[in-house]
């Protein structure tokens, strides 16, 4: 459903829902596929650790700038997270990237 040439916005939000990344993918990356404010920030709930799932979201026509922020604020924190995690990075450095 989410490589026909149409979908409908309905249709876009179920697959947001229930689908797998790789649906969602292939739904973010459809120039024929409606894709409301509410599913996008369902989009960012569900797959923001996917860069595939980002890029493609990032890159439709209708993405709305508004989502902007909050897309960079949920990569920042997944960024600040991995940092974090670096078994061998000294705390001070670690501090440094963060901010």
């Amino acid at each position: 459903m989410a490589r026909r040439a149409s979908v409908s916005a309905p249709i876009s939000e179920a697959l947001v829902e229930k689908g797998s990344e790789a649906v969602v993918v292939t739904l973010v990356h459809n120039q024929g596929a409606m894709i409301s404010e509410d599913t996008s920030n369902k989009v960012i709930d569900r797959f923001s650790q996917s860069s595939a799932v980002m890029t493609g979201l990032v890159q439709r026509p209708s993405f709305p700038p508004n989502l902007a922020e909050r897309l960079i604020s949920v990569v920042s924190e997944a960024i600040r997270q991995k940092i974090s995690e670096l078994p061998d990075l000294p705390a001070a450095i670690a501090d440094q990237l963060i901010s």
